[in-house]
């Protein structure tokens, strides 16, 4: 199941994806589900899936207009010049003993078909692939990952 957050008729909507259209979910799960962050943190995709499998999209994809699904309250480090060929074609160094990491503000993300915007510090956009992670419970201290 594809879950997105998207504007609808100028509100703000989460729901699920189907072949080209759009199923808002808002409503649909409860109280304790009122957001796509909230029915990540009870848990609740397989109650989502069993609504959408017996409905039909109230929406097309095209008359919504999709947003980042990271919110303003999430923070994503990011992992820098963690390979060599990247650092090669910027003409830097691998930092040693390990890669640098740094934060990417949820206001430097764009919603899927969204215009980028060109930081204005820059002439030209760097480009490469992105990998987010969501933790979907709370902690404090988590163990270090092997290597």
């Amino acid at each position: 199941m594809k879950l997105a957050l998207y504007t609808k008729a100028g509100t703000a909507c989460f729901g699920a994806v189907v072949g080209d259209g759009i199923m808002t979910l808002n409503g649909r799960l409860g109280r304790d589900t009122d957001s796509l962050g909230a029915l990540l943190a009870a848990d609740a995709q397989a109650r989502a899936a069993a609504i959408v499998a017996a409905s039909t999209p109230d929406a097309q994809l095209a008359d919504v207009t999709l947003l980042p699904l990271l919110n303003r309250r999430c923070q994503d480090p990011v992992c820098g010049l963690n390979y060599q060929s990247h650092a090669d074609e910027i003409g830097r160094a691998v930092p040693k003993p390990d890669v640098g990491f740094f934060v990417k503000l949820p206001s430097a993300l764009v919603a899927h078909g969204a215009a980028l915007r060109m930081p204005h510090v820059s002439d030209h956009f760097d480009f490469e692939g992105e990998i987010c992670v969501v933790i979907g419970t709370g902690g404090v201290t988590f163990p270090k990952a092997r290597r």
